[in-house]
C-alpha cells in the first residue's frame, strides 16, 4: 500500500475519517482524488446496491465489484459527474493494491 507523503499528502487509509482534508489517491489518469470522509452513509450505500450487508459479501473476501463501489462512494461526494465504470477505468493493475488496502483499513 503507498504511504506516500510527498506533497503532505496521504494516501494510506490509517487517516481515514481523522483528516478528512488529506484523504487522496492518484489514479491511472494522473489525477488526485480527494476521498470523502468515511462515515456509515458510506456502508449503508453499498448495503443498499448490493442488498445484502457488508458482513455478507465481504465473508468469501473482498470482491472487485464491492471495492469498486465502496471506492466510488468515497468519489461521489466531491466528484458527482463520475459514475462506476468511469471510475472502474481509472483503477488500472498498478493501482489495485492501493485502493484494496484503503478498502480494507476502512472496512477493519
Amino acid at each position: 500500500m503507498d504511504t506516500s507523503t510527498e506533497r503532505g499528502n496521504t494516501t494510506t487509509a490509517d487517516n481515514l475519517g481523522r483528516n478528512p482534508e488529506k484523504l487522496k489517491i492518484v489514479l491511472s489518469d494522473g489525477k488526485e482524488y480527494t476521498l470523502a470522509l468515511f462515515t456509515i452513509n458510506r456502508l449503508v450505500d453499498v448495503e443498499e446496491h448490493f442488498g445484502e450487508s457488508i458482513s455478507v459479501m465481504l465473508k468469501n473476501g473482498l470482491r472487485a465489484k464491492v471495492a469498486r463501489f465502496l471506492l466510488y462512494s468515497l468519489l461521489k461526494p466531491n466528484y458527482p459527474d463520475m459514475d462506476e465504470d468511469e471510475l472502474g477505468e481509472l483503477v488500472t493493475p498498478d493501482k489495485l493494491l492501493e485502493v484494496y488496502g484503503i478498502i480494507t483499513k476502512v472496512l477493519g
